[in-house]
């Protein structure tokens, strides 16, 4: 697997780089370029990664069998890290989780679906704006709803966006970086999850992302 073979090297050349920083002697303007590129070195990881769950999506593998999940302890555990991410562009970041979240699930997979969500909001949200997560259970499903304040989309986008590849027109001229791949990987771990993702939005008015899992009956 390709994204394998990319990946290592990847990470091993961000690593120095960022141990370069941490112990180097830089003039300011040399640690700000050396950071940027670190940036752009850990989005690539990502874009790396991104292609190996992409290439697995495209197996049509048979489901396996999920373990147990407790999905409000890991929402818990990514909005802690993704709030981080928000302080720096002065978001607003809140969460609303219900404390018996149970479902089948892989927590590897399901960290990427929420985090690529989040990541989104994030990203077309200008500074000052909010990012809201709530989750709670509803009959048979658990229903985690991610909004944001953001720039939107419009519908010709939202027929697209999960498209492989697709960058829509309003992610382009705001020149947000991605690779077109997060809400397409999301959509298909939400599936192979038996659950579903469900998006809305409209432009100039913020978007937001349902996940429907189904719940782990005891």
């Amino acid at each position: 697997d390709i994204s394998h073979e990319l990946k290592t090297p990847v990470t091993v050349l961000r690593l120095r780089w960022e141990n370069q920083i941490a112990d180097g002697h830089f003039n300011d303007e040399t640690r700000a370029q050396l950071a940027a590129d670190v940036e752009e070195l850990t989005r690539l990881s990502q874009m790396v990664s991104d292609l190996g769950l992409l290439s697995q999506s495209l197996e049509n593998a048979p489901k396996q069998k999920m373990p147990p999940l407790d999905l409000a302890a890991l929402l818990q555990s990514i909005c802690g890290d993704m709030q981080l991410l928000a302080e720096e562009k002065n978001q607003e970041f809140r969460w609303s989780l219900g404390d018996d979240i149970c479902v089948a699930g892989e927590s590897r997979l399901l960290r990427r679906l929420f985090i690529n969500l989040l990541d989104n909001a994030i990203k077309f949200t200008p500074e000052g704006g909010t990012i809201e997560v709530s989750g709670k259970v509803a009959g048979h499903s658990a229903i985690i709803e991610i909004s944001d304040s953001g720039i939107g989309m419009t519908t010709g986008e939202i027929e697209r966006v999960f498209d492989r590849f697709y960058r829509g027109e309003t992610a382009r001229s705001e020149h947000v970086k991605g690779s077109g791949l997060g809400l397409t990987l999301a959509k298909w771990i939400a599936s192979i999850h038996n659950g579903r993702l469900e998006l809305h939005s409209e432009p100039g008015n913020g978007s937001r992302a349902t996940v429907f899992l189904p719940i782990q009956l005891s």
